[in-house]
Order: C-alpha cells, then sequence, then structure tokens
C-alpha cells in the first residue's frame, strides 16, 4: 500500500495543504482550538481555531476546495466538542450549515460546512433546507466591507417561517469581516428566528 502512495505521489504530486493534512495527527487540531468571539456580527460569532496557522488553513482548503475526507473529519471533531459544550443548556437546537449558491455547489460537487456538520455526530438535527443561498454573488475577498455588504444584500432566503422557541446554530467555515455571516443571521432573524447562535471553524 505504501509502494503503491509513493508510485501515486510521484505520479501526482500532492499539494502542499493535502500534505500538511496527510500527516498530520489525529488531535493536532484540538492543541490548537482557542474559541473567541469575533465582533464582527449581531450576535456575536464563535470562532473555534486560527484561520493564519498552517494546519487549520490546510485543513480549511482541503475540506472547501478537495473534499478532504480527513480534513473533515478533524474540523468535524473538533465542533463537535464545542457543541457538546455549549448545547449543554440548549433543549431544542438545529444546525443550519452556511449554504452555497446552486452554482457553486454544482462546481464544487459538495457543501463543506454540511460535510463537517454532518461528520461531527453531534446529536441534533442538521437542516440543509431551512436557509438558501438565491444569489450567487461576487468573490469576496477583493471587496472592501461596504462592497461586500451591499454584494450580499438580498442573498439568502429562508424556505420557511422559522420556530421562535428552536436555537439556530449557523456554522460557516471562514469569518473575516462577517458581511455573508450576518447576512444570514439577518435572513434567519427575518423569518422567525429569536435565538441564532453564529459560529465559524476559523478566523
Amino acid at each position: 500500500m505504501a509502494r503503491w502512495s509513493f508510485l501515486l505521489d510521484m505520479l501526482f504530486p500532492p499539494k502542499d495543504t493535502e500534505r500538511i493534512v496527510r500527516e498530520a495527527e489525529s488531535d493536532s487540531l484540538r492543541t490548537l482550538v482557542a474559541p473567541f468571539l469575533v465582533g464582527v456580527t449581531d450576535p456575536t460569532t464563535s470562532a473555534l481555531l486560527p484561520f493564519r496557522n498552517h494546519l487549520v488553513r490546510a485543513c480549511v482548503h482541503e475540506t472547501k476546495y478537495r473534499g478532504n475526507v480527513k480534513a473533515q473529519m478533524m474540523l468535524a471533531e473538533i465542533l463537535s466538542d464545542y457543541l457538546v459544550e455549549t448545547l449543554a443548556e440548549e433543549r431544542r437546537a438545529l444546525l443550519v450549515p452556511m449554504p452555497l449558491s446552486a452554482q457553486r455547489e454544482r462546481e464544487r460537487g459538495f457543501n463543506q460546512c454540511a460535510a463537517v456538520a454532518k461528520r461531527s455526530g453531534i446529536g441534533i438535527p442538521i437542516r440543509t433546507d431551512i436557509l438558501a443561498r438565491v444569489k450567487d454573488t461576487e468573490h469576496q475577498t477583493q471587496l472592501s466591507r461596504s462592497a461586500r455588504k451591499e454584494n450580499l444584500r438580498g442573498a439568502f432566503r429562508a424556505a420557511e417561517q422559522l420556530d421562535p422557541d428552536l436555537t439556530y446554530i449557523l456554522l460557516d467555515d471562514v469569518i473575516t469581516t462577517g458581511a455573508t455571516m450576518q447576512s444570514a443571521i439577518d435572513t434567519l432573524r427575518s423569518s422567525g428566528a429569536k435565538r441564532v447562535l453564529p459560529i465559524a471553524l476559523a478566523h
């Protein structure tokens, strides 16, 4: 098996991010967990890992763009550990992965947030049908904060009137300016959600 892996690596050299994830120990991410509040959204978003770390960045990129199962599992374990503690006093909650536009999900073949959520094994319902991204926005990276907010206007739609007695845990992979997360929060609230807990895997 090792010989075949070596030959495959010779023929198809792995990307740096793939190599980093492959060589990481199963508990490597746990030593980096340091949840902190990112005050760019209302309510504030809890970020679990520092994106500046090379292993965190590799796991996020491999999960987001390559569907790397090991990276998904490592992030899912971090999410599960955090939710077990966070939900100790939450009796009724739903986990809502941040949606992609239909076009972007077709291009990738998966939604990275939904993939991590489903692998987390957390004992609460995961709802990918509550929130839809109906506007295929421009990439945010080169936009100013105000331009990002305008770019995301009308980007999301809730599929139903939401139960105000439920807690909606909104999961994204990375938070930067918070424009995407805030737009999704606002959409959930406008559809009846009273309690939204935004979580980002990294910041």
